[in-house]
């Protein structure tokens, strides 16, 4: 039997609610039910009993798609962690009445690419912090002068969640421009100590940031969904595709100690700037 525990903790880390972790632990547990099935034994044929039926209790095709699409990513986890041979969702296509789309706001490693290459000075700093360095909201607001080193190339959040204090590696790239970009805001930095400025000179607030987000992503004809949050997100879930292990994410995105936490051992901050600034040049690689 394959032990759910461990994917549980990297949907946590990943930033997923813990009522809708649970959520997807219990989708799981109905899918071994109703096919009969250990996951390692899966096959098409049994995703297609599980969809049907979900059909024939008259399930709408908006819900059975959510639940089919949470055990398309567990069995994407299985997969790239070697945990099962095949991943039978590669071999299955999923039919349903058309059912109003929702938009993801995890952006792929591509999009994220097309947004670096179509994005100005001021739009790849944002980029740079809150995808780059995977800040929250709240902490790319508060980013002050101080807040950067570019001898040591580092950013420090002073006070993330519950105040937690927590320095992350750049790489090259995003140093150079960070350097580049100081040098353009020197007259408003003499007002404020902030490192993002609206166009009036005030320091930029979090829902402005999102706006000249949304203006880029249709400058670079991406249709996903725009979030903050959402890139954070799409760079812890990077990571976790390129082989940075759950601790390195977890230290990298400053979250607290979780349940299982303990069971890992301490992660070296040297390990940790080296595997997060790789990954950082990897996606800046079409950027000029």
């Amino acid at each position: 039997m394959i032990n759910k525990a461990s994917y549980k903790e990297e949907l946590l880390i990943l930033g997923y609610h813990k009522l809708s972790v649970e959520q997807r632990i219990r989708n799981i547990n109905h899918f071994r039910r109703i096919t009969q099935k250990e996951i390692c034994q899966v096959n098409p044929s049994d995703i297609e009993k599980y969809v049907k039926h979900y059909q024939n209790k008259g399930l709408i095709s908006h819900t059975i798609q959510g639940y089919y699409r949470s055990l398309e990513h567990y069995f994407s986890y299985l997969e790239r962690e070697q945990l099962i041979k095949k991943n039978p969702f590669n071999y299955y296509e999923l039919q349903l009445p058309k059912a109003k789309k929702t938009q993801r706001e995890i952006l792929t490693q591509q999009e994220i690419k097309q947004l670096y290459t179509k994005a100005n000075l001021q739009e790849t700093i944002i980029l740079h912090l809150c995808y780059g360095c995977g800040l929250r909201a709240f902490e790319m607001e508060q980013i002050t002068l101080k807040d950067i080193d570019t001898v040591q190339k580092t950013v420090t959040v002073q006070k993330g969640k519950n105040n937690k204090y927590r320095v992350i590696p750049l790489s090259e790239k995003i140093n150079q421009d960070l350097i580049h970009y100081l040098e353009t805001i020197k007259h408003n930095t003499m007002k404020h100590q902030n490192i993002l400025y609206n166009k009036a000179g005030t320091p930029l607030k979090r829902y402005t940031a999102l706006m000249i987000l949304k203006k880029l992503a249709i400058k670079a004809n991406i249709k996903a969904k725009i979030t903050l949050h959402g890139l954070r997100h799409s760079i812890a879930t990077h990571l976790l595709e390129n082989g940075v292990q759950l601790p390195q994410v977890q230290a990298f995105l400053g979250h607290s100690q979780m349940e299982t936490t303990e069971l890992y051992t301490r992660v070296s901050n040297h390990k940790l700037k080296t595997v997060v600034r790789e990954y950082q040049k990897e996606s800046e690689a079409t950027k000029n």
